[in-house]
């Protein structure tokens, strides 16, 4: 059965994904690109896809520079169904930095239709080629990388080349650039190799066939269970955070803190946090107070606390007095007496001066002497003379002091001391006198304020720090003030004191309320209802200051929360449930009965009668849907457990060929070693459905394999399909050299005329009258070509193939075309073989033997001759065709 080649123009997958991609998330945009363009997701891949899913939600936390999203457009991808354009390639050339391939080696294709086969041992660059044809074109399977010439010395740049293709009748040059999208026109050349066998036939589980397309979305779903997967783990991670944050809180559930700290969300605020957050002056100390309260025997504790504030109410009862008393203005008065008692002392005794001479004794008028005067005055009023002014001095008077009788000299001095005292400055020194007396004694009542300080420092606690300094630095100041007063009054004379701070007394009151205030609370505490409320008020304020210590906790707590839900967010658009949609609607669509058929008759033409195998559809997880190959036959067995490896490449051959009967165009297929681990038999079978092919598109094939080139070159032959023949190999110690046609023990008969004559010329032209060494072995390997020459004629073209050396069966296909010689063919080849054997240096000369070498004129002369023997034979044949009523130029298929 021959499958007729591809035309069929059904739906194409690829092109119904990118429509339906528009509408997905942007990370999943990129990721179909990366499964179209790569195959294989990398985990480089995967972390790049799992911060474009996140940025949308603000989850991405890396210090990486922002990901650009590069969603699925066509360029990366074949054009859509119904392009007219079908694409094949003229020439490939101008190799920048790809192995060690020469950039000035061309690669020329042959026309379209038609078959081109490219061939080369290994290591002759043909697979350097070959990648830069799978990465510029399309291809199912993992692209290639390319590297540099691992031997320059030279850095190496990016694989570049130049590309020719033939499109709409006319030849467009094209760049290619290796990691640059190549143009969306080479997008319709695919190409096979034993990646894209590997990925038609996949061996994971069953045996799974899927059509180009239909395995993108599953490969998606892949991906998007992957980077769920991969949040989840974030997820898992934050929700054990604020499980294991909220295990080590200590906290009352019943508080307006405890309430907000159970409710806490994505839509807690930080002004909600700090609106319940610490304690103010007044409730810390309120909540001291609770404490105290409720911690120890109520009444006893008010009892003490009462004690306490009492002893505060007097401290400030003496603050205030000795405020009052150092005030200013009464310091003004002080000095002023001081003063004044000093100017009415200086006074007095300048007047005294003036009445006391040298006669009386030192000091008389000065102040004891006036302290004796008032004494005695003082005395005599009272005592001795209560009925006579002082002094007395009346005839029968006598002294006060001494007690003698008064002459005359004596009442003329008491007259004059009277007459002193009872002068004006001295009332002055009297008066000035007793005020400062009084000022002093007033002065000397006055005590210290450090040890009325010292009884209530432990009542002071209450008062805030910098209003105890406050207090302490008043007495402090008092105190130094008081002391300079009392020295002021002592020595009767003015040092200006210190200055006296304000008093502290309302904060000392202050304290005091607060301690009474506490004291009630104390009592209240003792009736069970009152405490219940005391203890709720406490854990109130007890709340405030425990959030406020742990509010960075708390908020970081919300924060928490806010990246569950955003990574939340991210693994809703990691969902595979439209993905699922999408792939079964695409299998109804495009996996027809025809198409399936199409498989099944591929199957058959290229000879896959070991297995008898149907494609069936399967329904993966997740409603991936594939199709997987399955035996026709009863059994339990899977088909990847028993296809050998060439009936697996058989199997991914035919869907490949199967699979391009959906494109709407005949552009070129490539093929790099299509025949691994095949027998000859298959072999055969795909050169055969190859050339067919190539009947009406451009067919490229790269090869190593000499007997797969033998039947392409045959089943094109028969088919009457134009060949284009070249092969690689290695010059100045670099492969990937292109030779036009191909290796000399590969190249057909007619073909090695076309050599042997220019070898001939040059002989012709280096040839001496006598000649030298050197012609006589160029004329041996001459004659050894030509023998070769001989030997392919009858294995080609008198055997017809029928039987070829080194191959391990006789092919009597052909056997039609043997048609036998004449004996004067038989005995013109025998003189030629013997002629050759004659001159060839495969066997040693005897010595004694002197072999006559022929001139260039005979070798033409022999060449000539093969060629006319060779036309001959072929008349024959072609004569024995006509009489079959063979198609002119064709042999029997396979």
């Amino acid at each position: 059965m021959n499958v007729t080649p591809m035309t069929t123009t059904p739906v194409s997958a690829l092109h119904e994904i990118l429509n339906w991609s528009g509408d997905r998330p942007s990370w999943q945009q990129d990721a179909l690109r990366r499964i179209v363009a790569q195959d294989k997701i990398s985990e480089t891949d995967l972390a790049e896809l799992e911060r474009l899913c996140r940025a949308p939600h603000g989850a991405d936390a890396s210090a990486e520079p922002v990901l650009k999203v590069n969603p699925l457009a066509a360029a990366h991808l074949p054009p859509a169904p119904g392009a007219k354009s079908s694409v094949s390639l003229v020439s490939i050339g101008n190799l920048q930095h790809v192995n060690r391939i020469p950039s000035d080696q061309v690669l020329l294709f042959g026309a379209s239709p038609g078959l081109t086969v490219i061939y080369g041992d290994n290591g002759s660059g043909k697979s350097g080629y070959a990648r830069v044809i799978k990465k510029a074109c399309r291809t199912r399977g993992a692209t290639p990388d390319i590297l540099p010439d691992a031997l320059a010395s030279a850095p190496a740049g990016i694989p570049s080349a130049s590309i020719t293709s033939h499109i709409d009748d006319a030849d467009v040059p094209l760049a290619w650039k290796d990691g640059v999208v190549a143009d969306a026109r080479l997008a319709n050349i695919f190409v096979f190799d034993a990646s894209s066998a590997g990925h038609y036939l996949r061996e994971d589980g069953p045996a799974i066939f899927t059509p180009h397309g239909l395995d993108i979305l599953p490969a998606l779903s892949k991906v998007c269970d992957a980077i769920r997967a991969r949040i989840q783990k974030d997820i898992d991670s934050a929700e054990q955070a604020i499980s294991t944050t909220t295990e080590n809180w200590k906290y009352s559930a019943t508080t307006q803190v405890g309430r907000m700290v159970d409710g806490l969300s994505i839509s807690t605020t930080t002004a909600e946090v700090d609106a319940l957050s610490g304690v103010d002056d007044t409730q810390a100390t309120r909540l001291h107070d609770l404490r105290e309260a409720l911690k120890s025997d109520p009444k006893q504790k008010a009892k003490e606390t009462r004690a306490a504030a009492a002893r505060l109410r007097a401290f400030a009862e003496t603050i205030t007095a000795a405020a009052t008393d150092l005030a200013d203005g009464k310091t003004n008065a002080l000095k002023e007496c001081v003063d004044n008692a000093k100017a009415a002392a200086e006074n007095a005794k300048a007047f005294a001066s003036g009445q006391f001479d040298a006669t009386y004794l030192t000091g008389t008028g000065a102040g004891l002497w006036r302290k004796m005067w008032n004494a005695a005055r003082e005395y005599s009023t009272s005592a001795a003379y209560r009925d006579q002014p002082f002094p007395a001095i009346e005839d029968d008077a006598r002294c006060v002091l001494c007690q003698q009788d008064l002459d005359a000299a004596a009442v003329q001095r008491l007259r004059a001391f009277d007459v002193y005292c009872r002068d004006e400055s001295q009332k002055l020194v009297d008066q000035t006198s007793k005020r400062l007396k009084d000022e002093t004694e007033r002065v000397a009542q006055l005590h210290d304020l450090a040890p009325e300080m010292q009884k209530v420092e432990a009542d002071l606690a209450s008062v805030p720090e910098e209003r105890r300094v406050a207090v302490a630095d008043f007495v402090k100041h008092a105190d130094l003030r008081l002391a300079a007063l009392k020295k002021n009054v002592s020595v009767e004379t003015w040092t200006a004191p210190s200055a006296l701070p304000a008093s502290p007394e309302a904060d000392i009151t202050a304290a005091a309320k607060a301690l009474e205030c506490r004291a009630s609370t104390e009592e209240s505490a003792d009736d069970p209802v009152t405490r219940k409320k005391l203890e709720s008020e406490r854990d109130e304020l007890e709340g405030r200051e425990w959030l406020a210590r742990v509010r960075e906790d708390v908020v970081a707590q919300i924060e928490r929360h806010k990246l569950v839900q955003k990574l939340k967010e991210c693994q809703k658009d990691a969902s595979t449930a439209s993905i699922t949609v999408k792939s079964t609607e695409l299998t109804k669509l495009l996996v027809t009965k025809v198409f399936r058929k199409r498989f099944g008759d591929e199957v058959k033409d290229l000879g896959l009668t070991t297995l008898d195998v149907r494609l069936e559809e399967i329904k993966g997880r997740k409603g991936e849907t594939s199709f997987g190959l399955r035996l026709n036959t009863p059994t339990d067995k899977k088909v990847v457990e028993i296809a050998s490896e060439g009936e697996q490449r058989c199997v991914a051959l035919a869907a490949f060929l199967a699979e391009l009967s959906q494109a709407s165009h005949q552009s070129a297929l490539v093929f790099d070693d299509p025949v691994c681990s095949l027998d000859h038999q298959h072999q055969a079978r795909i050169a055969e459905r190859l050339a067919r092919e190539s009947q009406t598109r451009q067919v490229i094939v790269f090869t190593h394999d000499c007997i797969f080139l033998n039947d392409l070159r045959a089943a094109a032959e028969r088919q009457g399909t134009p060949v284009h023949a070249l092969h690689l190999e290695w010059s100045g110690r670099s492969p990937g050299y292109c030779v036009e046609g191909l290796p000399w023990d590969w190249k057909s008969p007619e073909d090695r005329f076309d050599k042997l004559d220019k070898k001939q010329r040059e002989i012709a032209r280096t040839w001496n009258p006598v000649p030298n060494d050197g012609n006589v072995q160029a004329m041996r390997a001459a004659y050894s070509w030509l023998r070769a020459t001989l030997e392919r004629i009858v294995e080609k073209e008198i055997f017809a193939d029928v039987v070829l050396r080194f191959r391990g069966y006789v092919d009597l296909k052909n056997l039609a075309e043997v048609v036998g010689f004449s004996q004067a063919e038989c005995d013109e080849l025998k003189r030629l073989k013997k002629r050759c054997d004659d001159v060839t240096e495969a066997h040693d000369p005897p010595p004694g033997r002197h072999t006559v070498i022929p001139t260039p004129t005979e070798l033409a002369e022999d060449i000539a001759a093969v060629k006319a023997l060779l036309t001959t034979i072929k008349d024959r044949r072609k004569a024995n065709r006509a009489s079959r009523g063979a198609l002119p130029g064709t042999r029997p298929a396979p």
